[in-house]
Formats: structure tokens, sequence, C-alpha cells
């Protein structure tokens, strides 16, 4: 059995992460917000498209992804893009 979400479920996750888990990256908000936004691929994707819980976390990093993110930020390797406004 698969497990599916919609594009636009596996978002709202993504967003209430990034509201709980901002304070605790360098840069705040808007840096993390960069940094998500250039590991997220939903090019082509329809908000309403349902995918498996796999292809959803190929292309949406949530949860441990960005604990993931977190924790390197917290060892020192705090990436920005290098077209950021930052």
């Amino acid at each position: 059995m698969k497990m599916l979400l919609t594009i636009a479920r596996a978002m709202d996750i993504q967003e209430r992460r990034i509201a709980a888990y901002s304070s605790s990256y360098p840069g705040g908000e808007v840096a993390l917000r960069a940094h998500l936004e250039y590991l997220t691929d939903v090019h082509g994707l329809d908000p309403d498209d349902l995918v498996d819980i796999f292809e959803a976390n190929r292309r949406i990093p949530r949860g441990g992804a960005i604990e993931a993110v977190l924790s390197a930020a917290r060892m020192g390797v705090c990436w920005i893009p290098e077209n950021s406004q930052l």
C-alpha cells in the first residue's frame, strides 16, 4: 500500500516546519526559506497532484530533511544560494 499526499499538503507541512524551526537557523526565516526554496523541486507539478511519500520526500524537504539542514548549520555549515538577496 502506497502512502500518498498532495503537493499542496507537502508544501503546507514544509511551511509549518519553517515557522517552527526558523529561529534556530542563522539568518532566521528569510535564510531558511531561501535554502529550502533552492532544495524544493515542484517544477511541472500541480498543487493537487498526488505523489507517493518517497517522491514527496525527494522533492519537498520537510521534517527530518529540515532538521538535517539545521544540524549542519549548528556545525558551521550554513549555505546561502549564490543568487540570494541576503
